[in-house]
């Protein structure tokens, strides 16, 4: 490597000012380089697992909450592709957790990838559990353990992309989260849309 390397930046430090001249003509020839990059500059990494986290509407006992928990782990696990299934609800015994006791969070553990069904990808088996666990008031979430932490970190809610309403009447930002959540719906690349329901919690003044 030496032996390459050497005799080019002996040439470099000879002829300094030319060498400087072209890497400036080549910064150019970069820029169109710019507008083929994705979003992202580094593509989505596979975890191995899953993070189910469906949001619970207000109000929900955590009873209610734990059956439906155990119900939607049963379901998790007849998939031949999942190895373990860990689901949790409620929150912490902390005074720094402030999600509601009806949260849900669901670790799948996938087999390697040679276990899987032949045709089978992490889109189409994420679509089919989708599919499966719908149930009334609970929209779908998902995601991947450390992208979670590094989404709520960057943004302080379980996805990459949220929209703030700010307010004093708590209806009228209620029936514009609604709004929201029906147009996004409709629009393309959107997986899951949840408008949380702030005017129907319980409050203590």
């Amino acid at each position: 490597f030496s032996a390459i390397y050497a005799p080019v930046i002996r040439l470099a430090l000879q002829w300094r000012w030319m060498a400087l001249l072209l890497n400036f003509a080549v910064v150019p020839l970069t820029i169109p380089l710019l507008f083929m990059i994705g979003s992202e500059f580094m593509p989505p990494l596979y975890e191995g697992s899953q993070l189910y986290m469906p949001t619970s509407p207000p109000g929900l006992s955590i009873t209610e909450a734990t059956r439906l928990l155990q119900v939607q782990d049963k379901m998790l696990r007849t998939f031949p592709e999942v190895e373990t299934v860990f689901g949790t609800v409620g929150r912490g015994t902390t005074p720094t957790d402030n999600t509601p006791m009806g949260m849900v969070n669901t670790t799948v553990t996938l087999k390697p990838r040679e276990q899987w069904r032949a045709g089978m990808t992490l889109e189409k088996l994420q679509t089919a559990m989708d599919a499966d666990l719908q149930f009334p008031g609970f929209p779908n979430v998902w995601t991947q353990p450390i992208r979670n932490r590094l989404d709520m970190l960057l943004t302080g809610i379980k996805t990459p992309v949220g929209i703030k309403i700010l307010g004093s009447d708590l209806n009228e930002i209620q029936r514009i989260g609604g709004d929201i959540e029906r147009i996004l719906q409709k629009s393309p690349g959107t997986r899951s849309v949840f408008a949380e329901r702030v005017a129907q919690g319980y409050f203590t003044d």
